[in-house]
């Protein structure tokens, strides 16, 4: 100041704003924090203020505020950056990377559940957050998705865990870091990382199938509280199988019964458990029908008609086997029928519990199972009571290769020739075995003189488990009434 108040020329070039913004500059160049801070402490924020009041959501009270000694729009290094008021793509206090948590919960889409996961690693680098806070992020988010295995879960968090202890975070400040790299969030940096990694891109598989399954939601939890039962193996896709492209050719055409047969049994498959839970508490499933007959229909297995026909008058709960060996439960099956399908009469009424339990999960099949059931039906009627036996038999040969209809239906009479030909006539290779199930051989100790035979009307000659001798003269080849000494008395 002169003695008269003016100002003096260097005080003139001082007080304007090219003069401060160069003073600022020099001031930051130096080193020199006393004076970096006051140089902005009139009309302008420090870089470190900004940021903060940009990640708070606030506003800063001077939104137009440059990097000294670069021009408008350079970036210089990673340590500074440029924000210009000017920008409308971003409004003032927002920034790109942030958030995480808040995308979480409104949106599940595969590209935004990635960014999530690469934006926590991005901050790590830029060195916003600690190692632990990164590694408290990626396990709380990864977490808090229920419908995913634990195994599926450690393999992403194990994943994401050896980068960050890999990461080595940068020296400089936060807020600094933060800005400068607000456009490196936006590229792929991370990722191409991770990819460079051989057990990242084993891994791959495992996260692309982890996002999915979020995604889509497609595995809910057991109604009945039991989300244990959720697979953790890894799940397979049909089109991974081999056999997949030959099965989209042109050539290869499936009915359209067999074709919705194979769509529910994929549904039914996708939670068994849930599915049993479900026919257990239905009101209007057929009542009585043992659950281990229900699990061979979701499975697309042929039922057991034996185990059907006991179950008309069981007094007691037909319960899978279960053993232990540790830790481990080993399902050793159900226990063997009561009773067997002998007769006719028999079979039909086991065949039509069995038939409106597979109507009933499988509504499409009714009128293939009416017929079915009157195809055996006429068999039975045009053979004698002797070969009954042999007819069922051939009906189980059938339902077991048709299994639950995924490929062949019961009424293709024209796919069980050969078993007719092996089973029911009389020449065929398991005749036998029909004639044996008619007359089971007998086991026992042969001791005892069979008075039926004696009496001339034992129809078991070689599996009679009594002796066929005379019980006059001991000798064989005769009974008591055909004895000669009866004739020598005379």
């Amino acid at each position: 100041m002169t003695r008269d108040g003016q100002p003096t020329n260097t005080e003139k070039q001082a007080s304007t704003p090219q003069a401060q913004t160069s003073q600022a500059g020099e001031k930051r160049g130096s080193g020199g924090s006393k004076e970096k801070g006051r140089a902005d402490s009139g009309n302008s924020h420090s870089l470190g203020q900004g940021s903060s009041s940009t990640l708070s959501g606030e506003s800063p009270s001077n939104p137009s505020f440059q990097s000294s000694g670069q021009s408008p729009g350079s970036r210089g290094d990673d340590t500074n950056a440029t924000i210009d008021s000017g920008n409308n793509s971003q409004p003032p206090g927002s920034l790109v990377g942030e958030g995480s948590n808040q995308q979480a919960k409104s949106s599940r889409s595969d590209n935004e559940m990635r960014e999530i996961l690469d934006g926590i690693i991005a901050q790590l680098q830029r060195g916003a957050i600690t190692k632990l806070n990164a590694t408290s992020r990626v396990c709380e988010f990864i977490q808090s998705f229920t419908t995913v295995g634990d195994e599926t879960k450690e393999v992403i968090i194990g994943t994401y865990l050896g980068e960050i202890n890999a990461t080595e975070t940068r020296s400089s400040p936060k807020a600094c870091t933060q800005l400068a790299s607000e456009e490196r969030c936006r590229q792929p940096t991370s990722r191409s990382s991770r990819a460079r990694s051989p057990e990242a891109r084993t891994n791959r598989s495992a996260l692309d199938e982890f996002i999915e399954s979020v995604a889509n939601e497609s595995r809910p939890g057991s109604p009945d509280g039991e989300d244990a039962h959720i697979s953790k193996r890894r799940r397979l896709k049909r089109s991974q199988m081999p056999w997949f492209t030959q099965e989209q050719s042109d050539s290869f055409v499936q009915r359209p019964s067999c074709t919705r047969t194979t769509q529910i049994l994929e549904l039914f498959n996708g939670d068994l458990q849930s599915v049993k839970f479900f026919i257990k508490t239905s009101p209007s499933a057929p009542q009585g029908f043992p659950l281990s007959q229900w699990k061979r229909i979701f499975r697309g297995e042929p039922v057991d008609l034996d185990h059907v026909f006991s179950s008309l008058h069981r007094v007691t709960i037909d319960e899978e086997r279960k053993g232990k060996i540790g830790e481990s439960t080993i399902n050793l099956g159900t226990s063997e029928a009561s009773k067997k399908v002998k007769t006719a009469a028999d079979w039909a009424t086991a065949w039509r519990r069995a038939a409106r339990a597979t109507t009933f999960a499988f509504n499409h099949r009714e009128r293939e199972l009416n017929e079915y059931g009157d195809y055996i039906e006429r068999h039975f009627a045009a053979k004698h009571q002797s070969s009954h036996a042999s007819i069922i038999l051939y009906d189980a040969a059938i339902r077991t290769l048709v299994g639950g209809g995924q490929h062949t239906l019961l009424t293709d009479h024209d796919q069980f020739t050969h078993l007719y030909a092996a089973i029911v006539m009389s020449d065929g290779v398991d005749h036998v075995s029909a004639t044996s199930a008619r007359r089971p051989i007998r086991s026992g100790s042969r001791t005892e003189i069979c008075n039926k035979f004696n009496a001339g009307f034992c129809n078991f000659k070689d599996d009679c488990r009594f002796l066929h001798l005379c019980k006059k003269c001991g000798k064989s080849g005769h009974g008591k009434h055909d004895c000669p000494t009866n004739e020598s008395r005379k």
